[in-house]
């Protein structure tokens, strides 16, 4: 038998190479893990971004835990039918529809899919976000019976224990948010906590450049889940009493939905509220924390930047139109003498224009 030449077989095995790597650029990519056996998140996510079922976007991401992550953009009319068929494909992979929200909110429709099935004999979950562009229109009114509400967070606390005593003298229910490294961030989290003002912790994240101010011990994009859980539950014992969580700049970590499911684990785990101060506007975390059922909210308005009093005024303005627009809204400030001063005279404008002010606790949802 004769025999191949050398030739012919670097040009065969360069050509069963190529087919091979072929193959493998083709076939459907899992994003954050290395391939494996499908399984139901993979078999949605597949599904989902096919070309036929009118998505604009697919974006997916996976917890520690193997559970799909997965937000879907498109428009209201097409979700209305895909939604029979997305269905009847959960119940052909096995898996069943545990349960399904609608609200309204920032100009659109959002459904909230949780899935359950099985994989490789393990239970799964899968969390689905649709969000739909509504075209614009006229606003939703608070439900019957509810005064629209604002809530009204002071950040960087922790440095002054007389501007928290001043706020509490306000006589309204404020939200004091306090950085973990402050230098009496226990003493204003406990003096906070008796003088009627909610406590929140304001949690340091990495921003996209240059962090204003000192530099304090920061959660960062690309630290494993271990170091974000550790960071976590340090932080929380220097702030006594946090009811929730909010983040000190962030605008990098904050779309990093590795890093946002981790902190927001944490923060489900201590039953607190988390409030995204809206940094970036590529920011994953209302909807993150959305998809683990924490109760959430984002910021709408900075009351003090560029600082002082006419710019407090024109923002609390703001701040109390968008509560009468959506129902609720969140107005964050910082821990200024500026700031204190304005709110102390702007803030009983409140009740002329219709707005009930409340902690922070009580608009996420």
């Amino acid at each position: 038998m004769r025999r191949p030449s050398a030739p012919v077989v670097v040009i065969a095995a360069g050509l069963l190479a190529g087919l091979v790597l072929l193959v493998l650029l083709q076939s459907p990519r899992r994003p954050g893990k290395p391939a494996t056996a499908p399984e139901m998140g993979l078999a949605l996510f597949e599904w989902l971004s096919d070309s036929r079922r009118g998505a604009d976007a697919v974006h997916p991401f996976q917890d520690d835990r193997g559970g799909w992550h997965i937000r879907i953009d498109l428009p209201s009319s097409r979700y209305t039918a895909l939604a029979p068929e997305l269905e009847a494909e959960i119940k052909r992979l096995g898996a069943r529809l545990e349960s399904r929200e609608e609200e309204r909110r920032d100009g659109s429709l959002r459904f909230l899919w949780t899935i359950r099935g099985t994989d490789s004999g393990r239970d799964t979950k899968a969390i689905l976000l649709f969000i739909c562009p509504l075209a614009a229109g006229p606003a939703v009114p608070p439900a019957a019976g509810r005064r629209p509400a604002a809530a009204v967070i002071i950040d960087d606390a922790g440095y002054n224990l007389e501007l928290v005593r001043e706020l509490a003298g306000i006589g309204r229910p404020l939200t004091i948010a306090i950085l973990p490294d402050a230098p009496l961030a226990a003493e204003t989290a406990a003096l906070a906590a008796r003088s009627g003002l909610e406590v929140m912790l304001h949690l340091p994240l990495e921003p996209a450049g240059v962090a204003p101010g000192a530099p304090i011990d920061t959660i960062r994009s690309g630290m494993d889940a271990e170091t974000i859980r550790a960071k976590m539950e340090a932080f929380l014992r220097r702030v006594p009493g946090a009811r929730g969580v909010n983040n000190h700049t962030g605008s990098r970590a904050t779309e990093d939905a590795a890093v946002m499911l981790s902190i927001l684990e944490v923060v489900k785990a201590h039953g607190l509220y988390f409030v995204d101060s809206r940094t970036t506007r590529g920011s994953v975390a209302y909807t993150a924390a959305r998809a683990l059922a924490v109760p959430a909210a984002e910021r709408r308005v900075f009351l003090d930047q560029p600082p002082g009093k006419a710019t407090v005024k024109a923002r609390l303005r703001e701040l109390f139109a968008a509560a009468r627009k959506k129902g609720t809204a969140i107005g964050i400030g910082h821990a200024k003498r500026e700031t204190v001063d304005a709110l102390r005279e702007f803030l009983a404008r409140a009740d002329a224009e219709g707005v009930e002010l409340v902690f922070a606790s009580a608009v996420v949802r």
